[in-house]
């Protein structure tokens, strides 16, 4: 058998392998990762200054120059360094504010009418 197929075994059959809880310390490193960024970019919405770090989130400026998405699987499998690259090519902004910027603040211009 090849590795992929191995390691397939293995997650069925080895309990060592098989009820290991890996989801929850990726979880952890996705959090303390996102709340280091939202730290270095200034801990609020740069538009209306909300603080809960539930809320907020990371506009690339420049749609074009994106390499990665900044969600919870990117924090926690991504080496810090190269988050922050990314970083900066973007602006802190709560979920509101980041859902007007680009839809706007109507009903119209959500359905494109």
């Amino acid at each position: 058998c090849n590795e992929k197929c191995r390691q397939a075994w293995r997650y069925r059959n080895d309990p060592c392998v098989r009820d290991r809880d890996t989801y929850t310390p990726q979880k952890q490193r996705a959090y303390t990762k996102k709340y280091k960024a939202i730290q270095d970019k200034g801990g609020c919405c740069e538009m209306c200054g909300e603080t809960r770090p539930a809320t907020l989130c990371f506009h690339h400026l420049d749609p074009t120059l994106k390499e990665m998405k900044l969600d919870g699987r990117t924090f926690a499998n991504h080496k810090y360094d190269n988050i922050l690259k990314e970083l900066d090519k973007c602006q802190l902004l709560c979920q509101n504010c980041h859902h007007n910027l680009h839809w706007g603040n109507s009903w119209d211009e959500f359905l494109g009418v």
